[in-house]
């Protein structure tokens, strides 16, 4: 039997839960009315605290001026998801081939990018939305048609018709006499 007091209550219940972490999980998730009770309360909590000025995440703060997060929960926020933005990238590049460009074998992988081998990028971008390109390619199964490159090989390839200057390069004919 739970205790009566609030404080030994609260260590009761997170002992327990801790003990039970899986098997409460597994309950709630094949619960749909669980989880609309659950989205039902975070709603009215959010509209409450919305309402008061409040920070909607931690309640205990002011939120900015004109926004919803205090500074605090923004900044958690913003680490959580650059964390996610770098995991999703670096899933990416392993799938094509490692963070290596394909074209020149540039290794730094802030200069990295993804290609379309047959151009078309652009167009690609707007009808998937700008900013969900990572999210297309891992929710398609990294679809094939796509390469690592650096943003050099990437912009001459798209100024030169569609051949990297690299390559480009190794066609021409020395200029007689050298």
């Amino acid at each position: 039997m739970p205790p009566r007091d609030p404080q030994k209550n609260r260590a009761y219940c997170r002992a327990y839960h801790a003990l039970h972490k899986e098997e409460i999980r597994a309950r709630k998730k094949s619960n749909p009315k669980y989880q609309e009770t659950i989205r039902r309360i975070n709603k009215r909590r959010y509209l409450e605290r919305k309402t008061k000025g409040i920070c909607v995440a931690c309640g205990q703060n002011p939120a900015r001026s004109g926004k919803i997060l205090c500074q605090v929960c923004r900044e958690r926020l913003s680490r959580s998801q650059a964390k996610h933005l770098t995991k999703l990238r670096d899933q990416i590049f392993q799938k094509y081939g490692g963070y290596r460009c394909t074209c020149c074998g540039e290794t730094e992988s802030r200069f990295l990018t993804i290609d379309h081998v047959n151009g078309g990028g652009n167009k690609h971008r707007r009808a998937i939305g700008i900013g969900r390109f990572y999210y297309w390619l891992r929710d398609n199964n990294f679809p094939a048609g796509f390469q690592v490159l650096c943003y050099n090989c990437n912009l001459g390839k798209s100024q030169n018709g569609g051949v990297c200057p690299h390559h480009a390069r190794k066609y021409e004919p020395l200029p007689w006499p050298c």
